[in-house]
């Protein structure tokens, strides 16, 4: 979202907070900052039955530039849960009936007690998630980005200093090349003239020891 100056970027951070709040919401991050360029980025949650209203009050605050509306659908999850929560709530059920009716030896009440503990506390964690997830769902959330004029995909042109140390190392790749090139041209004539220097140093060499053994 664009408004005219830092001074509006500032009153309209403040605005979307007191709408997030009247609308029953909570805020989850606020930065704002000043200058000649200002800019505030927030993320804010509200329930559901009042994301409408919110984005209503909050396309009042100035002009917007763009906006992406993502869904997470997380009833998907909330099935998952309560499955698995049935589930173990039945097994829970199944283990207290034999506890309760049967005779049984102390390794196998051992081995059922233990089992209904881990069920036990694997249902709490279950109906945390169950809760959490139900929160989560009726709640949206909501980033909101305001900024200036300026701001909003400026592009600082290149320094006197960042041009010349983009015209050196425009110089060293360019001789780097260069080097290369006189690298591949002379290798070859370069290892023709160490085998023939090899060649004679070894014949002298032999000449030397022939004359001395004689």
């Amino acid at each position: 979202m664009e408004v005219s100056d830092s001074n509006a970027v500032s009153r309209a951070a403040q605005d979307a907070l007191d709408l997030t709040r009247s609308l029953g919401g909570y805020v989850v991050s606020s930065s704002v900052s000043t200058g000649e360029e200002g800019s505030a980025a927030l993320i804010v949650r509200v329930p559901v039955t009042k994301v409408q209203e919110a984005i209503t009050g909050l396309s009042g605050l100035g002009r917007i530039v763009s906006q992406q509306v993502t869904i997470d659908d997380l009833q998907g999850t909330l099935d998952q849960l309560e499955k698995r929560e049935a589930t173990v709530r039945g097994q829970i059920a199944r283990i207290r009936a034999r506890l309760e009716s049967e005779t049984l030896d102390p390794q196998t009440e051992a081995v059922l007690r233990t089992r209904l503990q881990t069920l036990r506390s694997e249902l709490t964690e279950l109906r945390t998630g169950i809760s959490s997830t139900e929160a989560e769902a009726r709640m949206s959330t909501i980033q909101l980005t305001v900024v200036t004029p300026g701001a909003f995909g400026a592009v600082a042109p290149p320094s006197r200093i960042d041009r010349t140390i983009d015209e050196a190392l425009n110089v060293l790749a360019w001789e780097g090349v260069v080097a290369l090139g006189l690298l591949i041209v002379l290798a070859p004539f370069a290892l023709v003239a160490f085998a023939a220097w090899l060649g004679r140093r070894l014949y002298r060499r032999h000449e030397e020891e022939r004359l001395l053994a004689t």
